[in-house]
């Protein structure tokens, strides 16, 4: 439970934390209960109709992948005060299709064809999600920005 609560506290700070827009920032406390609400359902939900003796847990991933989309819609918004807003619909939208396309994938019985990608595949994925995930702690912990795993502008360390 307290890991559970603590985990949706760090992803709502990697998605309305990484960018300086004021009007994403505001949403910080709506995202923390978007994703309780969130959590809380899909315990809940796991727990009445799921044969697995398994805790399931919201993942890392998408709040990394929302993170960077926060720092593009906070750079392409024309009306700054609705990045907020924007933000919020982008994450609404992507959660809409991934059920849809989680849910296509259960009717079509198409578990055989993702047992088939080879695993060397998958691993890149992940390193490329874990690589991602460095870069954005590192942007935020230093306020450089970071192009791969190079700072692109070192004038932020001088005020260390």
């Amino acid at each position: 439970g307290l890991k559970v609560v603590l985990g949706m506290v760090v992803f709502a700070n990697i998605v309305f934390n990484s960018t300086d827009n004021q009007s994403i920032k505001a949403l910080f406390a709506t995202g923390i209960n978007l994703n309780l609400i969130a959590a809380s359902v899909a315990l809940i939900w796991s727990t009445l109709f799921s044969d697995m003796n398994a805790l399931v847990a919201p993942q890392d991933v998408p709040s990394i992948i929302l993170g960077q989309l926060a720092v593009v819609i906070a750079g392409s918004v024309q009306d700054k005060a609705k990045a907020g807003h924007t933000l919020l619909a982008a994450c609404w939208m992507s959660t809409l299709l991934t059920g849809l396309f989680l849910w296509l994938l259960g009717r079509l019985h198409a578990s055989d064809m993702l047992r088939k990608i080879p695993s060397p595949v998958i691993g890149g994925f992940i390193a490329a999600t874990g690589a991602t995930g460095i870069r954005s702690s590192l942007s935020t912990l230093t306020g450089a920005p970071f192009y791969i795993l190079w700072p692109t502008d070192f004038t932020a360390f001088h005020d260390w």
